[in-house]
């Protein structure tokens, strides 16, 4: 048993880096689609919420999961559990950083308008 012991512990920190890759890729992902891509209107995120009264991050969950289903038999379980947790984490973080951002902009209104009604 002393032997298998370095083997698990070799597979158990290569899934900690998996995961922890997936949770930055995600990460950085949403922080570049709600900063600046939306943003800057070099895709249309909000035409996608626009057809649908759902979430934009629960649009991209709904997109991938045909997919996922569909890679099962030929990629694999493990695979298949990776792809799932990068596909569940990546919407999270898009609604994390467009409430970030409406909060900011509402914040930002709400300065213009007591801009005006300062100390006399």
């Amino acid at each position: 048993m002393e032997g298998r012991e370095p083997v698990e512990k070799k597979q158990n920190i290569r899934l900690l880096g998996n995961i922890l890759c997936i949770q930055a890729g995600s990460i950085l992902a949403a922080f570049s689609l709600e900063r600046f891509l939306v943003p800057n209107r070099f895709i249309g995120g909000d035409a996608v919420s626009y057809l649908s009264a759902l979430p934009l991050g629960v649009l991209v969950f709904a997109f991938n999961l045909p997919f996922l289903v569909l890679s099962l038999r030929p990629i694999g379980k493990k695979f298949l559990l990776h792809a799932l947790h990068a596909v569940a984490s990546f919407p999270i973080r898009i609604s994390v950083f467009r409430t970030e951002i409406v909060s900011n902009r509402s914040m930002e209104i709400s300065k213009i308008k007591n801009a005006g009604k300062g100390d006399k």
